[in-house]
């Protein structure tokens, strides 16, 4: 059976040599390349079934091939090697449709398993059967909004998905890393893989090598039976490494050997075990400055940092609160059978006039209990929590102050009491005595006052 054609592109000799030499011991049809024009000249000769090239070239840059050979039908698969270290060159790459980035130096079986893997697109091809990827809003049905930073991320999902490149998705906590993370898998052809998530930060210091690489019978106290890892039981999957700028310094090594040789050594082994995985990684933390200070490998860094997401806080897209806001209302409606109808014009502005810390996951807790509480009817501002309201939890009340028209006493005082009974009960964590302490009440009387104003029980 005759091997793929592939179009190498490489300006260091000694390096396509030795790679030329490789392919074809593998069975490859090689057609070898300096140059960008070089290239031009092959893919205007021979129908290839797969591009390796580098980025820079002497006349030109390998992106340029690239553009080129997707004019072919069908267009090859593409492969893209560079040592330049350049977030703009990975993004391009995704952008191109480009099926794998390997950084250099990287070992030769790497290069065979990037091979093994993006080839069967181009069988798929040929067959006619081009794989359609999942749509945008298929990706990420709960990333809810029109904010132009949001469409951004949406777009860069759609494009990395399919390939195989090591992911970064950096922002604050709350923010939904581990739903983009999720949406990348989702659209990849590993979709079907296993998706293992590591909380870097919760891994006991003790155990976080054991726990990631697995270990032999024996290899310390306790091990009494053998264990493969996170790492190996998401074989062909997605490794998600969640907060990993809390990986210890000294494992960060091991971690770059899985990255640069696809296998891991378990502890108290000396043999390694090939594993095949994709590797997303999330951190709230700033590893540019971690590497500068000497806490995060350099190397490492731009292995994972081969393409970088940035995610926004909440209050840099205040124009989809409203939006979220529905959306966790009623789902919470459906899920706990609440009725809900939805939210008072001025409460609205208060939920978005908050800055929320917590992000997107704050908004949707607070809305969840808000909506458990009330049961029915609308939300109401008098339902927000004081910091919400815009209010110090230690606020003395507002001295009263007669206004130039007639005013509902009654109502003003109902309001009132409402707002110290709603404050009591948030300070007393809903303990109904201990709030009818802080206001001086009997509990039988609160509980009285709680019916008569309303107040939904917490």
């Amino acid at each position: 059976m005759q091997g793929p054609a592939i179009l190498l592109v490489e300006d260091d000799r000694a390096w396509r040599q030795t790679l030329a030499r490789h392919l074809a011991r593998k069975g490859a049809r090689v057609h070898a390349a300096a140059t960008c024009g070089e290239s031009m000249e092959l893919l205007a000769r021979h129908a290839v079934d797969l591009v390796l090239t580098d980025v820079n070239l002497p006349d030109g840059r390998g992106f340029e091939v690239l553009r080129r050979a997707a004019q072919q039908a069908p267009p090859p698969v593409t492969l893209v090697m560079t040592g330049d270290r350049c977030v703009d060159h990975a993004v391009l790459a995704v952008q191109l449709r480009v099926a794998d980035f390997l950084l250099k130096p990287f070992a030769l079986d790497e290069l065979d398993g990037a091979i093994e893997r993006v080839l069967p697109q181009r069988a798929r091809l040929r067959r006619g059967r081009r794989a359609s990827l999942p749509s945008t809003a298929a990706l990420l049905p709960r990333l809810i909004g029109t904010d132009p930073k949001l469409a951004h991320i949406c777009e860069l999902v759609h494009r990395v998905a399919p390939t195989d490149c090591s992911v970064l998705i950096v922002g604050d906590s709350g923010t939904g890393k581990e739903l983009v993370a999720r949406a990348i898998r989702d659209g990849s052809r590993r979709a079907t893989k296993p998706f293992v998530v590591v909380n870097c930060a919760a891994l006991p210091a003790a155990l976080v090598e054991s726990e990631l690489f697995g270990h032999v019978r024996g290899a310390f106290t306790d091990a009494g039976t053998e264990r493969p890892g996170l790492v190996a039981s998401a074989h062909q999957g997605t490794l998600f490494l969640d907060e990993i700028g809390e990986l210890p310094i000294t494992l960060q090594a091991k971690l770059l050997r899985l990255l640069q040789e696809r296998e891991v050594t378990p502890v108290g082994s000396s043999r390694s075990v090939r594993v095949d995985v994709r590797v997303i990684s999330a951190t709230n933390r700033d590893l540019g400055a971690m590497v500068k200070a000497g806490t995060f490998r350099r190397d490492l860094y731009y292995r994972l940092n081969v393409v970088p997401i940035a995610l926004p806080l909440l209050r840099e897209r205040r124009g989809d609160i409203p939006a979220l806001v529905q959306h966790f209302v009623a789902r919470v409606n459906l899920r706990r059978g609440r009725r809900v109808t939805g939210v008072a014009p001025d409460a609205l502005e208060a939920l978005c006039a908050y800055d929320w810390p917590g992000n997107v996951r704050e908004l949707e807790n607070l809305v969840a209990r808000i909506v458990l509480l009330r049961g029915s009817g609308e939300i109401a501002f008098e339902d927000l929590p004081l910091r919400v309201r815009g209010l110090r939890t230690d606020a003395q009340p507002p001295r009263a102050q007669v206004a130039p028209r007639a005013i509902d006493v009654r109502g003003v005082l109902a309001r009132y009491e409402a707002a110290l009974v709603r404050q009591a009960l948030e300070r007393a964590r809903g303990s109904k005595l201990a709030a009818s302490k802080l206001l001086g009440l009997s509990r039988t009387a609160l509980l009285e006052r709680i019916r008569k104003l309303d107040l939904p029980l917490y």
